[in-house]
């Protein structure tokens, strides 16, 4: 074997262990390339898992503070709405009041009181606007056996009359 013949020798297995390195090296490489690739879809897909939950959660939030937002303004509408009757109410109960037929409505509260309680001797408690009403119901009830007093507390009433015993019980004949 001659030189020649060793040279050649030697480039070709060089050349052939190049390649085989080479392929080696690409073989290697596209290995890697693949778990990266695997790997970031893993990621990806973590991520991705990870940030659909957080929008469920706020969705979820936000929906939570519409109704919380929604009932309050039911809430809300109620109150105003139930306010308004009450207004109305006691609009109602002050022209009651300022009527022709309301002394006899406090005649007829004052004698039921009186039937209730079954007894002869009660206090009124009135509100202030009435109590010259009072004193003049209470004289026409005293001809009936009943010993009527007004009391020097006026009732905290709109209309109407709070008649005690003087045993300590009382009927609320107002009309609130």
């Amino acid at each position: 074997m001659g030189l020649d013949e060793i040279l050649t020798r030697i480039r070709t297995d060089a050349s052939d262990e190049a390649l085989a390195l080479r392929t080696q090296g690409h073989e290697q490489a596209e290995t890697i390339r693949r778990e990266g690739e695997q790997r970031a879809e893993e990621e990806f897909r973590t991520v991705l898992a990870a940030r659909t939950r957080d929008i469920n959660r706020q969705k979820e939030q936000a929906r939570s503070q519409v109704m919380i937002q929604a009932r309050r303004c039911v809430r809300q509408a109620r109150e105003s709405i139930i306010s308004e009757c009450f207004d109305t109410i006691q609009a109602e109960f002050e022209d009651v009041r300022k009527s022709s037929r309301y002394p006899d409505i406090l005649r007829e509260l004052i004698r039921e009181g009186c039937m209730i309680l079954n007894t002869t001797q009660v206090t009124l408690s009135v509100a202030e606007a009435d109590r010259e009403v009072a004193a003049g119901i209470a004289s026409s009830l005293k001809e009936k056996g009943l010993e009527i007093r007004i009391s020097d507390e006026p009732a905290g009433t709109g209309a109407g009359v709070i008649i005690s015993s003087d045993r300590g019980v009382f009927v609320d004949n107002t009309l609130q």
